[in-house]
């Protein structure tokens, strides 16, 4: 074995250098559930100091599968925009359900704007 610090580099997963992420792991508040639907589960949380949301969703199975979620459930309206917080990119905006494929064991993150 190899005793070079070069040859034992770890990779480090993105959501520990990814600012979005740490700023809604250390800024969220009322952080709660917002539903499940067998192995599809929500959770929101507000964004400090503005009508913002934070939103995740999980897939638990062991296949890939659509989450749909009612717009209702996030906001006063049914359209709100949405940036994808892992890929640290704007998605625009969405009307009515907002539908994801999702892949096993995989989530989405979002922060949406009503």
């Amino acid at each position: 074995m190899s005793r070079n610090p070069e040859n034992f580099r770890i990779k480090m997963p993105i959501s520990l250098t990814n600012p979005e992420v740490i700023e809604m792991n250390q800024k969220s508040a009322a952080n709660r559930q917002l539903f499940r639907y067998g192995d599809i589960v929500a959770w929101i949380a507000d964004v400090a100091g503005c009508a913002d949301k934070y939103l995740a969703v999980f897939n638990l199975s062991d296949t890939s599968a659509e989450a749909v979620v009612p717009l209702s459930q996030l906001a006063n309206g049914t359209r709100i925009f949405i940036r994808d917080l892992w890929q640290r990119k704007d998605i625009g905006f969405c009307e009515g359900l907002l539908k994801e494929t999702i892949p096993s064991h995989g989530s989405v993150l979002y922060r949406i704007r009503p």
